[in-house]
């Protein structure tokens, strides 16, 4: 019937526009033209030239054109209400939309016309709306002008031009600046996400599996209390706005059902958060209690929120907290009963089974099986999406390809990259800030067509990732989860609980970042402290470790206040990084010793206050880095000079560092690669297969980076690197070690150099001036004199004598060289020397 419509209004000759109708109470309508398009800019007063302002509904119908089968995801977003209907099928509800809320979803679309119908509700108050698409083949846009029609003749409809007239004038129409949320509020994530829902005074759950039943009722459930923490309906969450969306918990902004104390659901029974499983919309909790295995399920039917427990042993009668005391509920299942104690409502397990509640007490289906659904469902994200490289131009050793992000695909996915890890094949698994984990498959030398496939969702700022046997262990705020495909299409199914042993605070910055596996196959992570903010945890600014099988954590190391980047040599060897601030003169790099003590007070460490600090590796000055990212050891010959060394990343400054450290590496520097990255890059990591560095990161705090995310590739190219690789601290001066041979005539003069020195104190303050070498009391830096340069029989060390050497937080060392081959050489090497020799 909808095709037979469609048919008979292309044969009368459709004209471009949509019919507008305006409504100001039943009947026909008040108003009625031709628009464009859907597009109107929240205002007050007049609503773009109708006359009405507020209690009023509108209606626009016809064509949508679409050039291109395929999948096509739609954007609603009014003040106050509104729903899209193709076909005459709803496919976005937003009824219940206020201050410019926008909902989302998608529509498979066969190519040529369809059926619209667009409808608004504006009550009091300002009034906008719009409506956006994203096509096949094209970005995210106001649905265009180009693509809507009417049939010819449609917008003679009868209304009273007359009255419409002599309505009295509203106001002047005036614009409304609304503060919108970023992208991060209208990712399709699926069926869960994981987040702590504040706010942070009075927390919902601190890292709670938010799960959506319908396009309007959600579930907070508690996997380490496991308890319903709440459940409302209406709109989702409302998002802080500071810091791209990070700087607090998002709210719930619906109208609450019920919400539970912060205790555990199961009382005192021992329990354990094993996972959960993704089978279509349906997401199965996955836990035990004493040892019995359960699986949950969470639904909505006929206006009940519904429960189902799955319990194959029962060895003593279990209590579980439903909900508060008092609240209406139907039981479905012999074997269990409702019971009102101790001020809430609890389900009493006697025997195995399967259990269903109902809230409230209302006619639902009989519980079905929930075990068929941990074997794996249907795809979820069948699409793929496919983006051209581009290889780098760049002279020199050293190329920078880049490997095109999607930043526009399917289900909206903010492309803000934190971290990355590489499969034996040579696929890069990558994780974003907002949850999504991506396989890149189809990187190879000339990147014209990578594959981007989203591999799993939902969880909760997975900073770390790691690929050990060929599985992904992703590190979140809230666990390591363990991501497991069962039935080998492409999409994790199990989400498994590996660890979640950390104990978690209230401050938005604690994050965990940067997952390491040890040589004996230990797992190491870093967690940021409070940084004067928020509830303190006893694995707050510490290094944690967790044993190769899962079962144990413990702390490693602790005084760090930010520590964004972790490494772990395939010696053992473990350096991180923090960032300026408090206890922080400027960001260091730190050799982490089990026990260590890295300088940043934790009040809830009280032992810190005395410790002895461990000396960094480095301090980096804030024109070197002022934000540090993670570190990558070279593992072979395939990308240079390099094996063996280890390489550094600047979120600050985008920029690739090469540390340069003496032999016994207790002291060290930086020296930079000459390449400019599109974002902060915080990761960095070899592919197996081509031996190549490929680095990653994002913009959102405060970086140089220019793109919401960026995966680039550092290549090889074969030509003389010309870069300090090592370094050694003599009583009276440095040796630089280079990768190649140097003229001779030209590093033997000391004048081919200059030196800057200065010194950084960490204190309670926020960061440290520069302060004079050679007298703390005076501010800035200093020169140093080079009195003399000597290079070695093989060209490539460089010996400096430097007038009244001593011990320095920072030394910075210009040169402007020549290769043996003639290639010019010139940057600057920044170092830091904590001893001179005996």
């Amino acid at each position: 019937m909808t095709a037979l419509l469609v048919a008979l209004f292309c044969l009368q000759d459709p004209e471009p526009g949509l019919v507008a109708e305006y409504f100001t109470g039943p009947g026909k309508p008040a108003f009625v033209r031709i628009e464009p398009d859907i597009n109107h800019a929240p205002v007050t007063g007049d609503f773009h030239g109708t006359r009405l302002a507020e209690n009023f509904t509108a209606r626009w119908t016809g064509i949508l054109r679409c050039a291109d089968a395929g999948l096509y995801n739609f954007y609603v977003e009014s003040d106050d209400g509104s729903r899209l209907f193709i076909d005459n099928e709803l496919v976005v509800d937003n009824s219940g939309g206020r201050m410019m809320e926008q909902k989302a979803d998608r529509l498979t679309l066969k190519e040529g016309d369809h059926l619209l119908r667009f409808e608004y509700t504006q009550a009091t108050g300002p009034a906008g709306v719009n409506l956006q698409w994203k096509p096949p083949k094209a970005g995210r846009q106001i649905v265009p002008a180009k693509v809507l029609f009417h049939p010819k003749g449609a917008e003679k409809i009868e209304w009273d031009r007359e009255a419409w007239e002599k309505l009295p004038a509203p106001p002047p129409m005036k614009p409304v600046e609304v503060a919108k949320p970023g992208r991060y509020a209208t990712i399709d994530f699926g069926p869960f996400v994981t987040r702590g829902v504040g706010p942070a005074s009075d927390p919902v759950a601190l890292a709670g599996h938010l799960l959506r039943l319908s396009n309007d009722a959600f579930v907070c459930f508690d996997p380490r209390l496991l308890r319903v923490a709440a459940v409302w309906t209406g709109s989702f969450l409302t998002y802080p706005t500071e810091k791209d969306g990070v700087a607090g918990f998002p709210t719930v902004a619906g109208k609450l059902w019920f919400k539970t104390p912060a205790v555990p659901g199961w009382g005192e029974a021992k329990v354990r958060w094993r996972g959960l499983y993704v089978h279509g919309k349906d997401t199965v909790l996955a836990y035990t209690v004493d040892g019995n295995e359960i699986l949950e399920l969470h639904g909505l039917e006929n206006g009940a929120f519904t429960r189902t427990f799955e319990i194959g042993k029962v060895d003593a009668p279990m209590r579980v907290m439903i909900a508060p005391e008092n609240f209406d509920a139907g039981l479905t299942g012999e074997g269990a009963a409702l019971q009102n104690r101790g001020g809430r409502l609890e389900l009493e397990i006697t025997k195995p089974g399967r259990y269903k509640i109902a809230i409230p007490n209302r006619k639902v289906c009989v519980p079905e099986p929930l075990e068929p659904l941990t074997k794996g469902g249907a795809l979820r994200w069948a699409e793929t999406v496919v983006t051209q490289g581009v290889v780098g131009k760049e002279p020199g050793a050293y190329q920078l390809d880049t490997l095109t992000v999607p930043y526009e695909n399917p289900w909206d996915s903010y492309m803000r990259i934190v971290a990355l890890d590489f499969f034996p094949d040579g696929r890069a698994a990558i994780a974003t800030l907002d949850g999504d984990i991506w396989i890149v498959s189809g990187i190879d030398a000339t990147l014209q067509k990578l594959t981007w496939k989203r591999y799993a969702a939902g969880l909760y700022q997975p900073m770390g990732l790691r690929i050990v046997d060929g599985t992904i262990y992703a590190l979140g705020r809230d666990q390591i989860t363990r991501l497991h495909d069962l039935n080998g299409d492409g999409e994790a199914d199990f989400y498994e609980n590996f660890n979640n042993d950390c104990q978690l605070g209230t401050s938005y910055g604690e994050y965990a970042m940067d997952l390491q596996v040890g040589p004996e196959g230990d797992f190491y992570y870093t967690k940021a402290g409070t940084m004067g903010y928020g509830s303190a945890t006893p694995h707050s600014g510490c290094i944690l470790r967790v044993s190769k099988d899962g079962s144990k954590l413990d702390v490693f190391a602790l005084g760090f206040r930010a520590p964004m980047g972790l490494c772990v040599g395939p010696d053992g060897f473990i350096t991180a990084t923090d960032q300026q601030g408090n206890y922080m003169a400027e960001c260091p790099v730190v050799r982490v010793k089990k026990g260590g003590f890295y300088g940043f007070v934790l009040e809830h460490h009280p032992e810190t206050k005395t410790m002895r600090r461990e000396p960094p590796l480095t301090w980096l000055p804030m024109d070197v880095d002022n934000s540090s990212g993670g570190q990558v050891w070279v593992p072979d010959d395939r990308w240079g000079p390099f094996k063996g060394r280890l390489v550094h990343t600047s979120y600050g400054q985008s920029r690739l560092l090469l540390m340069v450290m003496d032999r016994d590496r207790i002291q060290g520097g930086v020296v930079r690669f000459p390449l400019n990255f599109a974002s902060g890059i915080m990761r960095a990591q070899f592919n197996p297969v081509d031996g190549q560095l490929y680095a990653a990161g994002l913009r959102g705090w405060q970086t140089t980076g220019v793109k919401d995310g960026c995966l680039q590739r550092v290549r090889f190219t074969g030509k003389p690197a010309h870069l300090p690789v090592a370094m050694k601290v003599r009583k009276t001066g440095i040796d630089l070690e280079f990768t190649d041979p140097l003229d001779k005539e030209i590093a033997s003069d000391p004048d081919s150099y200059s030196g800057q020195w200065f010194h950084v104190a960490s204190t309670p303050d926020y960061g440290s001036p520069e302060f004079n070498a050679t007298d703390h009391a005076k501010r800035g830096r200093q020169k140093v004199a080079i009195t003399a340069a000597k290079l070695s029989d093989d060209g490539k060390t460089v010996s400096l004598e430097l007038e009244g050497f001593r011990p320095v937080t920072n030394l910075m060392i210009k040169y402007a060289l020549r290769g043996a081959d003639g290639a010019k050489v010139q940057s600057e090497v920044s170092l830091t020397v904590n001893k001179l020799p005996e």
